[in-house]
């Protein structure tokens, strides 16, 4: 797998989060946007290592006032994906 997109939201935000792998599985980068209620849209990268380990990370407000709490996308990157597909289809085991 190369490429995994999650999208998801609540009743005052939605997004969605895709992630890119190298040839080897290792995850390399991912980009995410974010819309809240309030008018707030925002994007976020993280550029990974070879070993997967994040090592720089940006993120834009685009529009609105922001949002608090933030939203901590990347703070637990999907690193295998074939197995939270798995998962978020009940199929875990």
């Amino acid at each position: 797998m190369r490429k995994y997109k999650v999208e998801g939201g609540s009743d005052d935000s939605a997004g969605e989060v895709t992630y890119w792998y190298d040839a080897h599985g290792v995850i390399r980068f991912t980009f995410a946007v974010t819309n809240a209620i309030n008018g707030t849209r925002r994007e976020d990268r993280a550029y990974f290592n070879r070993a997967g380990v994040r090592v720089y990370r940006l993120s834009r407000l685009l529009a609105g006032p922001g949002y608090p709490g933030g939203f901590g996308f990347d703070s637990k990157p999907v690193r295998n994906p074939a197995a939270e597909f798995k998962t978020l289809c009940g199929q875990a085991g």
